[in-house]
């Protein structure tokens, strides 16, 4: 009947509308369509971490684990996360979650599988001091002496911490001052107490500070007692013949001491012979150097400078002595140094616009 109706045109609409429904629900021609989806896999929906302290101090570790769920809210064991920190200079992570804490400050451990993560924020700080010593403390120095100190800290447990600012103070700085990396310069004789101090811990350390002193073996010529008598040419030759002076009481020379006096341009030589009488004290010397006559301090002698006698001291310096006009350095013979156009000799002869003392 159909078959009549197709041929002639006459189907009616409602059936077309049927039979078009009925092709659809049977997949349509032979050619055929896709039919409905199976269920899918687990999927990556959430990452926890766990074990996260809120606070950690400077040094200490723990370790963090990540449970990673699926749409379904089931465990899915086995699932490797990346780890990472969002300050590596206050907190470090390795690949298997262990956490380092290695500065103070603020920073995230996060743990990610591609776009799912979870973070956890952890505050380190700073391991509180427990202690403070200063190494090696002095005792004594001499004047000008130099040293730098340094303070060992430790925590609670003993253990050394680094890195943390220290302050260092004097009682007096006129005696004894000290820098803030812990420099200290003798200045003058006395006492004086350094302290260190940080984080409200401190250690204190009391230094003498000594006058300087000069070799024991040292006779400085007084002009009030013994008035140098020798001209030019004894000098030039190491003979040097004293008067004593207003019946005074000479001072007791023996042989190998060292006279220093600043009569005729001042002299500094070695006792070879020695004699006393009828007011008079005679010796023989040989040269003598500066070093030889300072042990672990400075006198004063004069030393012509063109035209003027000036009375100069004389301090211990590394390798030699250093002069406080012009701060020339005596260092070893043969070594000449120009100061403000000013020549010394290592055996203080003459030198360019130095006239040494004769004798």
């Amino acid at each position: 009947m159909l078959d009549g109706l197709w041929a002639r045109g006459r189907v009616p609409v409602a059936v077309i509308a049927v039979l078009s429904l009925v092709s659809l629900s049977c997949g349509g021609d032979s050619g055929g369509g896709t039919g409905p989806t199976g269920p899918t896999g687990p999927t990556v929906t959430s990452i926890q971490i766990g074990g996260a302290p809120a606070s950690l101090q400077v040094g200490d570790t723990a370790t963090v684990t990540a449970t990673v769920r699926d749409q379904n809210n089931a465990v899915m064991a086995g699932r490797a996360v990346t780890w990472s920190s969002t300050n590596s200079a206050v907190l470090s992570v390795s690949p298997s979650g262990l956490l380092t804490a290695t500065g103070a400050g603020n920073a995230s451990v996060r743990a990610a599988i591609g776009s799912v993560s979870d973070e956890k924020a952890i505050a380190v700080a700073l391991r509180p001091i427990a202690s403070i010593e200063i190494v090696e403390a002095p005792e004594e120095l001499e004047l000008r002496d130099t040293l730098t100190l340094t303070a060992v800290l430790k925590d609670a447990g003993g253990n050394e911490l680094t890195g943390r600012a220290v302050t260092w103070t004097s009682t007096d700085p006129s005696v004894l001052s000290v820098t803030e990396s812990g420099f200290l310069t003798a200045h003058t004789a006395g006492d004086a107490e350094i302290q260190v101090s940080a984080d409200a811990v401190a250690d204190t350390t009391e230094v003498t500070v000594h006058p300087w002193a000069i070799a024991d073996e040292v006779v400085v010529v007084d002009s009030t007692v013994l008035s140098l008598l020798s001209d030019s040419t004894e000098r030039a030759n190491g003979d040097l013949r004293f008067e004593v002076l207003g019946g005074a009481t000479p001072p007791e020379i023996e042989v190998g001491d060292i006279l220093v006096g600043i009569q005729s341009g001042g002299f500094l030589r070695r006792v070879e012979t020695v004699s006393v009488g009828g007011g008079l004290v005679t010796t023989t010397t040989s040269d003598a150097t500066l070093v030889e006559a300072i042990t672990d301090g400075a006198f004063q002698t004069s030393v012509r400078l063109g035209t003027d006698d000036t009375i100069i001291p004389l301090t211990p310096g590394l390798g030699g002595l250093v002069y406080d006009r012009s701060q020339v350095t005596y260092l070893d013979p043969n070594t000449v140094l120009t100061p403000s156009g000013i020549s010394f000799k290592g055996d203080l002869c003459n030198s360019g616009a130095v006239q040494c003392p004769v004798g």
